[in-house]
This record gives structure tokens, C-alpha cells and sequence, in this order.
């Protein structure tokens, strides 16, 4: 599974933000979108796989996309093998000299909550009729 299912699975079950949010940069000359893995009320997330090199960037996107939004940047490392390698470790430093909020999480529970979603949806209709 890639980067883009665990983040969405993440995004909503455990932050309760709203996914694959760009935004758009207008320059002068130039204009682009940057996409944040997930935008909550509070905070611009930034996810990536530990033991990459890419995930160095998760800081950087996640401060540049706080900013644009006003909002607070966060990394989560999704954990593959329970070992903090450099890569994790680099990026754990920077976050915390930025005071970027940073969370490891297991893939393990990204998986379980990618998988149970449609569960915790079906309850929280069911829940919403029977409350009204």
C-alpha cells in the first residue's frame, strides 16, 4: 500500500480532517498548488514512510502549508519496523527546533484503521438515526 491510503485512513480516522487539500500559490510571474496529506481545523499534516530520504520533506511542506493556512504544522512518521533509523531520527530533530508537532504511528494501526472505516462510518449513521 502507498503513502496516499495510509494518510487518507489517518487523516480521517484519527485526526478527522479532510484529505488531499491543495492550495494555491499566485506569484507575479508563477502559480502552483501545494497538497497537504490533511488539513484539520488546527493543524497541516505532513505523512511519510520512516527509512526514506522523502520524508526529510514532510517538515518543510508542512511548515510552508501551515503558513499558507494559518494553521499548525504537523509530521507523522508512519512506522514500519519499530526502529527509529537516521532518517526518523533527522526528522524528529528539525521538527522539534520548528515546533512542528510530529507523531510516529505504527502502520500496523493505519492499516487496521484503513480497514475498519466503513464500521465506524455504518455506526456513526445508525447512531445519528436513533439519536434523533
Amino acid at each position: 500500500m502507498g503513502e496516499v491510503f495510509y494518510s487518507v485512513a489517518l487523516c480521517v480516522a484519527m485526526f478527522g480532517g479532510a484529505p488531499e487539500v491543495s492550495s494555491r500559490i499566485d506569484l507575479t510571474e508563477d502559480s502552483a498548488r501545494v497538497r497537504a496529506d490533511c488539513v484539520t481545523d488546527t493543524h497541516y499534516i505532513e505523512i511519510g514512510f520512516d527509512n526514506t530520504a522523502s520524508a526529510r520533506d514532510s517538515v518543510h511542506q508542512a511548515l510552508f502549508g501551515a503558513d499558507l493556512r494559518g494553521l499548525q504544522p504537523m509530521v507523522v512518521i508512519l512506522d514500519r519496523d519499530g526502529i527509529e533509523d537516521t532518517h526518523q531520527y533527522e526528522v524528529e530533530r528539525v521538527a522539534h527546533l520548528t515546533g512542528t508537532d510530529m507523531r510516529v504511528v505504527p502502520v500496523n494501526l493505519a492499516m487496521r484503521l484503513a480497514m475498519t472505516r466503513h464500521f465506524r462510518d455504518r455506526r456513526a449513521q445508525v447512531l445519528a438515526v436513533t439519536m434523533n
